[in-house]
C-alpha cells in the first residue's frame, strides 16, 4: 500500500497552477506537501475528500452569487467527457458543457464511488493560459508554433476546475477577475491563502463591508467603471479594508508581516475571444496599507466606497454628478500614493476632498454627510499635525 499519493502541477506561468493552488487552500489540513511539479497527498482518499470539501464550498459561493464560473472555450468538453466517461460511464449532454455543471456531475459521480480514470488529458484552455502571454503580444506579431499541448492527469484537471470555480469573483465588461495564490506557493502559504480568502471572499455574520464578490457582482459591478478609480487600486485597498476589520489593527502594528498577508494574487482575465489571455497578474500587497493607515481609515473609506457603488453617496447609483462618490474615488487613488510615498500631502488631500464634498448641498441633503466628515477625520488623525476636528466629531 503506498504511503502517499501525488498529483500533478502545472507548470509555472500556467494559470491553471495557480488555480489549482487555490482549490488546496480549501482544505490545506488534508495536504502532506507541495513540491515544484506535484501535490502530496497520504492517501488517494484524501484527495478525494479534499475535492468533495473544496467543491462544496464553491457550490455555496455560487448559490450566494458570490463567485461565478469560468468560460469554456472551443473544444474543451472533450477532456471533460473523458473524465465523466471513466466517472460516470457517459459524456456530458450539449446543456451540460459549462464549468459549473461538469464539475457537479463528476463531484457526484465521486461521492456514488466512481473513479477517476488514469488516462491522459489535455488541460482545458483556461488552465493553459500563461500570465505572460499579453506581455509577448505587446512586443508585436510572433510566428505560431505547432506545438503539441502536454496531457496531464483527470485528477490535476478536476483540481484546477474546482480551484476555477473558487477563484472566479465576478467580472466587468468582458475581464474576469480571480484570486489565486501564488506560483510557488507552499503548505504554510496554502494556510495563510487560505485565511485571506476567508476575509475577502466568506461573507461574515460581523462584518459591516460587502465582501469582493458582491462588489463586482451584478448591478453593483457597473458603478466601478464610473469612479475617478483604477480597479488594481480598488481592489487592493478595499481587501486591505476587509483584512483589516478582521484583525482591528493600528497604524504600524502590522508592519514587517508582509510574508503572512501578501499570498493573494489578483489575476484579470479578457474572456470575450475565442480564448482567454491574461491581462493582468498583480500581487495584493495588503500588508503595506494596512502597515500604514490601520483599520480604521480603510474600513471608514471601503464602507463609503460600497455605498458609492451600489445606492450612490450623494444622488442615485447612476448619478455621474454625485460629489461625495467622486471624492471617495479620487481619496482611494490618494491613499494608495500615500502607502508607496509615505507623503502625508495625500492625507491632507483626501480629508480636504471628503469634507469638501460634505459641505455640498447633495450630500447634506443625502444624510451623507456625516459619513464622509467621519472618515475626512479619522485621516486627519494619521497625520503629525493633524487638521482641526471638526466640531461635529470630538470623539474620545
Amino acid at each position: 500500500m503506498r504511503s502517499s499519493f501525488g498529483v500533478e502541477l502545472f507548470p509555472l506561468g500556467w494559470l491553471g497552477r495557480n488555480l489549482q493552488l487555490v482549490a488546496l487552500s480549501a482544505a490545506p489540513h488534508l495536504v502532506k506537501d507541495v513540491a515544484e511539479n506535484e501535490v502530496v497527498f497520504s492517501s488517494e482518499q484524501d484527495f478525494i475528500e479534499l475535492l468533495i470539501q473544496g467543491y462544496e464550498l464553491a457550490a455555496s459561493l455560487l448559490e450566494q452569487g458570490l463567485v461565478k464560473p469560468p468560460r469554456l472555450y472551443g473544444n474543451d468538453y472533450k477532456p471533460l467527457d473523458d473524465i465523466m466517461k471513466g466517472i460516470r460511464g457517459r459524456k456530458l449532454k450539449k446543456e451540460e458543457r459549462r464549468w459549473d455543471i461538469a464539475l457537479r456531475l463528476i463531484i457526484d459521480g465521486l461521492r456514488e464511488g466512481g473513479e477517476i480514470p488514469d488516462e491522459k488529458v489535455v488541460p482545458l484552455t483556461l488552465m493553459a493560459a500563461s500570465k505572460f502571454e499579453y506581455l509577448r503580444r505587446m512586443m508585436g506579431p510572433i510566428k505560431p508554433e505547432n506545438v503539441e499541448l502536454k496531457k496531464f492527469s483527470p485528477h490535476a484537471i478536476i483540481l484546477a476546475l474546482i480551484g476555477g470555480l473558487l477563484a472566479k469573483i465576478g467580472s466587468l465588461d468582458r475581464d474576469a477577475i480571480y484570486l489565486v495564490a501564488h506560483d510557488e506557493a507552499g503548505l504554510s502559504d496554502l494556510e495563510a491563502f487560505s485565511e485571506l480568502y476567508a476575509s475577502l471572499v466568506l461573507p461574515g455574520s460581523d462584518s459591516r463591508l460587502p465582501v469582493l464578490g458582491r462588489l463586482l457582482g451584478g448591478k453593483i459591478a457597473a458603478g466601478v467603471r464610473k469612479l475617478p478609480l483604477s480597479l488594481d487600486t480598488m481592489i487592493l485597498l478595499y481587501a486591505a479594508a476587509l483584512v483589516g476589520e478582521a484583525l482591528d489593527v493600528e497604524p504600524g502594528e502590522l508592519c514587517g508581516l508582509s510574508d503572512r498577508l501578501n499570498q493573494v494574487v489578483l489575476a484579470s482575465v479578457s474572456e470575450g475571444g475565442n480564448r482567454p489571455i491574461v491581462k493582468e497578474f498583480l500581487a495584493l500587497g495588503i500588508s503595506e496599507p494596512l502597515c500604514r493607515l490601520g483599520s480604521r481609515p480603510l474600513v471608514s473609506l471601503a464602507s463609503l466606497l460600497s455605498r458609492a457603488l451600489s445606492t450612490g453617496l450623494c444622488g442615485s447609483g447612476n448619478d455621474q454628478n454625485d460629489p461625495g462618490s467622486t471624492a471617495v474615488g479620487h481619496c482611494f487613488s490618494k491613499l494608495f500614493l500615500y502607502t508607496v510615498t509615505d507623503n502625508t500631502i495625500y492625507l491632507y488631500d483626501c480629508a480636504r476632498l471628503l469634507r469638501g464634498a460634505a459641505s455640498s448641498q447633495q450630500c447634506q441633503s443625502s444624510g451623507a454627510s456625516t459619513w464622509l466628515l467621519r472618515a475626512a477625520e479619522h485621516l486627519a488623525r494619521l497625520v503629525s499635525y493633524p487638521l482641526s476636528p471638526h466640531p461635529a466629531f470630538t470623539e474620545e
